[in-house]
């Protein structure tokens, strides 16, 4: 008879302010990683509201596919979220495509999520690829 454990994801929801940043690699942008961060936690979706402009991203909590399209720029981008086996970090990914060419990805953003113990502080560790270089920055936000 096997045992199974069941383990409760952490909730990443609330208002994170930028507390610091590192440059690990490539080109230190200084908007790579946003001052603020709103983020809510849905049991279907994570909203994440970001930037002086409030972009808003959302990310299917199934670990499915969702495409979205910017009327801003006319560009579409693919957005996924990947929990890790130990329920407390989330992996989000978003591929933007190439506005002529749906099949070719013009830039893919990695941001791997880890919070502290306590909750109170947000580890966003973020790799940014395009076709011609790539950067990392580690970021912590605390809770406001």
């Amino acid at each position: 008879m096997g045992a199974s454990m069941s383990y409760a994801q952490v909730d990443f929801s609330g208002t994170w302010i930028l507390k610091s940043k590192e440059y690990i690699s490539g080109t230190k942008y200084s908007n790579a990683v946003s001052e603020r961060m709103k983020v809510i936690q849905r049991k279907d979706s994570l909203i994440v509201e970001s930037g002086e402009t409030n972009n808003r991203s959302s990310y299917p909590m199934d670990g499915s596919k969702a495409s979205f399209s910017h009327l801003a720029n006319r560009r579409k981008s693919i957005h996924s979220l990947r929990w890790e086996a130990d329920k407390k970090t989330i992996t989000t990914r978003v591929e933007v495509i190439v506005e002529d060419s749906p099949h070719d990805i013009d830039q893919t953003c990695i941001v791997r999520w880890r919070l502290a113990g306590d909750g109170k502080q947000l580890f966003y560790d973020l790799i940014t690829i395009d076709h011609t270089s790539s950067w990392e920055v580690n970021a912590v936000y605390v809770k406001k």
